[in-house]
């Protein structure tokens, strides 16, 4: 295995690679930094993909699909928050509801590299989706 430029799992790195996506399309200025740590972000997905031989199916792209449709639902929450004081409450509550579901497809994700007789690793413990009960 080649050195990657992050350490963080792949979950956390596709995580991470769509928040920085978020950023772009919603920022009206060039960042090169953002832009660079994107560039490696993906590389280092891409060594993880061929260092565990992970099949691209359906169902791994759903799951990415879906944790970058939560980022951005969550990213507009926290716009509503601090662009509506009077609804804040129910914004935060909706947002911790979306993350607790965030982690359940984080703990997945992470499943497709990590090594399944590892002992010691951790799991994103927010699970708790509270009246979200329909996802699954």
């Amino acid at each position: 295995m080649k050195k990657r430029y992050y350490v963080p799992t792949f979950d956390e790195l596709i995580d991470r690679l769509s928040i920085d996506h978020i950023k772009k399309v919603f920022s009206s200025k060039k960042d090169e930094a953002l832009d660079k740590e994107m560039v490696n972000l993906k590389k280092d997905i891409d060594q993880l993909l061929n260092d565990y031989k992970v099949e691209i199916t359906s169902d791994l792209i759903s799951k990415i699909v879906l944790l970058s449709q939560i980022n951005l639902h969550i990213w507009e929450l926290k716009e509503k928050m601090n662009n509506q004081p009077d609804s804040y409450d129910k914004h935060l509550k909706k947002a911790h509801q979306l993350n607790g579901l965030k982690n359940q497809i984080k703990n997945k994700l992470m499943n497709y590299t990590e090594n399944h007789e590892k002992k010691d690793r951790t799991f994103h413990t927010n699970t708790d989706t509270d009246s979200m009960e329909v996802w699954e």
